[in-house]
């Protein structure tokens, strides 16, 4: 009788002008499922919307899937199928299996199939969603869904897909679709007009985000609970002295602009003892050094912020309290599976994080000077993490209006907000991140045929970015990520000591550049001021939207802005020849209006 009330809402809901179906599957504790196909509500004559009521999902429903009947395709089929990760899967012949995304970065999906080209918008519970392309014998099709084992659903389940049509019917019109949704929400702006009251933001548009890794403790620890009798010693990668020396290296060799980010600068360095930040760490050289170093950097004309953490908390700390802590839904702590350098790393609620640690200590960091774009690490490069305290439950949604909260404050504080990677549950007040995706360069398994620019698409114009980990220190890179940097509209982040684990899993490559000596420290800044100089001629990009990408050509690429200005990215052994212009092998050019 339950379910079929359950469908009973959902069929009702989505009664008015049918137009298009979807099969919406309700899954219940102890395996049995349901299937039923549902007619979408036509909205308008190219919008068909699902609506599955939060009434209609009691407790023993422990996911919910939906699959379009447009969103499937037939092996040998033209077209493709889009996750948010930005892998696109077209419909070849080959093994089953699938390719997915877990609480997506950006709240929608695509298909190009025979039956149309659409979009799918998630408007609700929009940080909570997941998305998978599966190949099933000589079956393709998308699926979005819902994982309700540990949290219920906390509101209604609402997607509007889109049909795109003629120069839309695309993956760059998908892209197009959900950035216009996002803008008119007004949760985010364009770069042209946030620059107006955010000179911080407006100087890092033409300035290379620079990092330095000062010190650290050994990662993966071997000393899981860390107390101040067994604390591994920090290792000394760079002073403040030897930051002002890099300072004055930027300076002789021409880089005039940059925004330099100091990680590790708290006590015991980088992930050393979050929450705990001070004292400063005191063999980089104590907080009069560190004051004097901002100060004297930012007269020199040049940026100067911080990193600091507000997820992540380790025993050692001096305000460690478990009731801050994440719980899961068995009350058991939420921690990560990696021993970081502080030890065992256990993840902060966000909602505890904004009023336990956010202003009060953001406030301390300020008072030692810095101006610029303050980084906070991971929040942007993971989902909005939930919490199952009694005392502090928060869901996704909530969880991401209390970090935003903090960001806020950093706006006001120190001139402007930055974060790691590109989950978009923060763009309301984060303008920069540090990588896009950890996915760029590594693939993603069998059903990934190309690795699309879907995240430049939508948010190129609104949000300064590096594309991925790879691209970090890109100068230094080989040719391939040197022109995937440039195809996929990046502004240049460089990091000195950017390997740091005790392991090969340094997702910033195997790469580097270092300060611990004078001729590495020059080298180092030499190849920063070979991206300073190219940027010079892209960074008027910044302030336009990535319109339209595509491959022209086996391995050539074009990625084209809202101004008119074309990228043409040859990564073939050949010249290329464009609109009467040569491309060189292995390079890029440039078509301005």
């Amino acid at each position: 009788m339950m379910r079929a009330i359950i469908f009973a809402a959902v069929f009702f809901a989505c009664l008015t002008s049918p137009a298009e179906n979807a099969d919406v599957t309700f899954k219940y504790a102890g395996g049995k499922s349901e299937k039923k196909s549902v007619a979408l509500e036509k909205r308008a004559s190219n919008v068909f919307r699902l609506v599955i009521p939060k009434k209609s999902i009691p407790g023993e429903i422990v996911a919910v899937e939906i699959t379009p009947d447009f969103a499937k395709a037939k092996e040998g089929d033209d077209g493709y199928m889009v996750l948010p990760n930005g892998v696109l899967t077209k419909f070849l012949k080959r093994p089953d299996g699938q390719t997915g995304i877990q609480r997506a970065q950006m709240a929608f999906v695509g298909t190009k199939t025979p039956a149309g080209t659409y979009v799918g918008i998630i408007k609700g519970m929009p940080y909570s969603f997941s998305a998978k392309t599966v190949k099933k014998g000589e079956n393709y099709f998308q699926t979005v869904y819902y994982d309700f084992a540990k949290r219920k659903a906390y509101d209604d389940i609402i997607i509007d897909y889109v049909r795109l049509d003629g120069a839309d019917a695309n993956y760059s019109g998908m892209a197009r679709e959900y950035r216009k949704y996002k803008l008119g929400l007004g949760e985010v702006k364009p770069l042209r007009e946030k620059i107006k009251d955010k000179p911080a933001l407006k100087y890092c548009l033409e300035a290379p985000e620079i990092r330095i890794r000062l010190g650290w403790k050994p990662a993966p620890s071997k000393v899981p609970h860390q107390t101040l009798e067994n604390e591994p010693k920090m290792r000394v990668a760079v002073t403040f002295d030897r930051v002002g020396e890099l300072v004055g290296e930027l300076k002789r060799q021409g880089v005039d602009r940059a925004e330099l980010c100091l990680v590790g600068w708290n006590i015991r360095g980088h992930d050393g003892r979050y929450p705990q930040m001070f004292p400063v760490e005191p063999a980089l050289g104590g907080e009069a050094k560190l004051r004097s170093l901002v100060k004297n950097t930012l007269a020199d004309g040049y940026l100067m912020t911080c990193h600091t953490n507000s997820t992540d908390a380790y025993e050692i700390a001096d305000v460690w309290d478990e009731e801050f802590i994440i719980k899961n839904p068995d009350g058991s702590l939420q921690m990560q599976s990696m021993q970081w350098s502080g030890g065992a790393m256990y993840n902060v609620c966000w909602k505890r994080a904004y009023e336990r640690f956010g202003e009060r200590d953001l406030a301390k960091v300020a008072d030692l000077g810095f101006k610029g774009m303050h980084y906070i690490d991971v929040v942007s490069c993971v989902a909005a993490r939930d919490c199952f305290d009694p005392r502090h439950p928060t869901n996704p949604d909530e969880a991401a209006r209390y970090m935003n909260k903090i960001f806020e404050y950093c706006n006001k504080t120190f001139g402007g907000a930055m974060s790691e990677g590109g989950y978009d549950h923060c763009f309301s007040q984060v303008d920069s991140i540090l990588y896009v995706s950890f996915l760029l360069g590594r693939g993603n398994g069998k059903l990934m045929d190309r690795q699309i620019p879907i995240w430049p698409l939508v948010y190129h114009g609104i949000v300064l970015y590096n594309p991925g980990p790879y691209t970090v220190n890109y100068t230094i890179k080989n040719a391939d990520t040197r022109l995937k940097f440039i195809e996929f509209g990046g502004r240049p982040s460089f990091y000195f000591h950017s390997k740091f684990l005790d392991t090969n899993n340094n997702w910033m490559g195997r790469d580097d550049i270092v300060c611990d000596t004078d001729e590495n420290m020059s080298f180092g800044v030499s190849k920063i001021k070979e991206a300073y100089d190219e940027y010079k001629k892209l960074s008027y990009l910044q302030l336009e939207y990535m319109d339209f990408h595509d491959e022209i050509a086996d391995n050539v690429f074009v990625s084209r802005y809202s101004d008119g200005s074309e990228i043409v990215s040859n990564y073939t052994d050949m010249p290329f020849k464009y609109k009467g212009q040569e491309v060189a092998s292995k390079s890029y050019r440039l078509y301005r209006p």
